[in-house]
């Protein structure tokens, strides 16, 4: 069982967001995952990820989630956090970020990311995610 209590209400508010979005969007095979991006001025984002069978085709929740909100114009981030969805069970984890969601991170000012260090849920900052990163 993870363990959330280092995290603020604002914190647990964005998880209960990334839960309800995948549960909604929740589909067999193709989407598990939910991300939930905070911008700066507190506009939200949010993103599922898209699972193909061609290789290279499928894109991560948080890659989505943070698009979206750059398509809006929004550059400054402020948290994210992903959410994968167990239907059989009606559970949810807080899943870590693939290492291409982190090299994408790092094009932009630094923000938090709430994720999973061996069942001990805490937020760092991007610049922590990907040490000696290509950047």
């Amino acid at each position: 069982m993870q363990n959330l209590t280092s995290l603020k209400k604002n914190d647990l508010d964005l998880i209960e967001k990334a839960k309800k979005h995948i549960k909604k969007m929740y589909q067999v095979d193709r989407t598990s995952i939910a991300a939930v991006l905070q911008t700066k001025n507190g506009n939200i984002f949010t993103g599922v990820n898209l699972k193909y069978q061609a290789r290279g085709v499928s894109m991560c929740g948080a890659r989505v989630a943070m698009f979206s909100a750059l398509d809006a114009g929004q550059e400054e981030f402020s948290t994210l956090v992903e959410v994968k969805f167990f239907p059989e069970t009606d559970e949810y984890q807080i899943v870590n970020n693939c290492g291409e969601c982190r090299q994408v991170f790092l094009y932009y000012p630094p923000f938090d990311v709430i994720l999973d260090d061996q069942s001990r849920i805490r937020k760092i900052s991007t610049k922590e995610l990907l040490p000696f990163s290509y950047v």
